[in-house]
């Protein structure tokens, strides 16, 4: 019995964060995905075209055509332990492009 509970704890603790809008400026036309993974069990989860898609619908909404990552390597990742737990951010940068 506490072993079905303990494996159906740990199946629905593990997930996967995807990297969202986080930030912007809109007179620099910069808009930063960021995402947290909370927990051992929790891991960020990279979909550069999903990224993309998010990024443009926000410069869409600034009147420019598209958005473009200023480096896929240039990602922020900083990790950090509290106790037993490891909390990691990472971010990335994408710029609006072409200007309506």
């Amino acid at each position: 019995m506490y072993k079905k509970f303990i494996f159906l704890l740990l199946l629905v603790s593990c997930s996967e964060v995807m990297l969202e809008p986080y930030d912007a400026s809109r007179a620099d036309g910069i808009i930063i995905l960021a995402a947290q993974s909370k927990g051992n069990f929790q891991t960020i989860k990279r979909d550069i075209a999903t990224e993309q898609k998010r990024a443009k619908m926000v410069c869409q909404s600034w009147s420019y055509k598209d958005a473009q990552a200023l480096s896929l390597q240039l990602t922020k990742i900083n990790c950090f332990n509290e106790g037993l737990k490891q909390t990691c951010t990472e971010v990335i940068k994408y710029q609006c492009i072409d200007k309506n």
